[in-house]
């Protein structure tokens, strides 16, 4: 499959066959799923690796906490290593979803439009996830162990409703649906 630009503005997905049927929500939900599972994977193993096994989010975070002293150091590092994780999982999304979840349609606007519109609806994401979790591991004192797990679990959950409902109905929403 590859994106043909079709007018200007407009890139529409198509294969060696020709058009391809548009994928229905349920179908757009399990790739989408499928996508995320891999963005968990890179996300959850970086943010362990980088809070558990490097010391520079606790660097970084001992800054912050230095500076704004009722933000404790360990949820600092925590948001640190979490927002790290979460830029290279970021890159994954884009190339996976724009081609394969959505890679279906025409979409408003060029490529570059399409992973501005990305990124922003990620920064909102890495905003609250990150957020959440550093307010989870304050409330739940989790350093290990099954706080750790449960808090990147609520937060994941709740950055991946946000990230479905805004990929499919801003970033590579069909042309047809614009009201540019």
């Amino acid at each position: 499959m590859s994106q043909t630009p079709v007018e200007e503005g407009v890139i529409v997905a198509s294969s060696a066959t020709g058009a391809m049927k548009p994928h229905s929500t349920g179908r757009e939900i399990r790739l989408f799923l499928l996508v995320g599972i891999a963005n968990v994977c890179i996300d959850w193993t970086l943010t362990y690796v980088f809070l558990f096994h490097t010391s520079w989010p606790h660097t970084v975070g001992g800054s912050v906490s230095s500076a704004f002293p009722s933000i404790p150091a360990d949820s600092a590092a925590g948001w640190v290593a979490k927002a790290a994780a979460v830029a290279v999982a970021t890159i994954n999304g884009f190339v996976l979803n724009s081609r394969f979840t959505f890679g279906d349609r025409k979409h408003v606007g060029s490529r570059q439009a399409m992973f501005g519109r990305f990124a922003l609806v990620i920064l909102i994401s890495l905003v609250l996830n990150s957020s959440l979790l550093a307010l989870l591991l304050a409330v739940l004192h989790a350093k290990h162990g099954l706080g750790f797990w449960f808090a990147q679990a609520v937060s994941t959950g709740a950055a991946t409703v946000w990230n479905f409902a805004g990929s499919k109905y801003w970033v590579f929403r069909a042309a047809k649906d614009s009201k540019d």
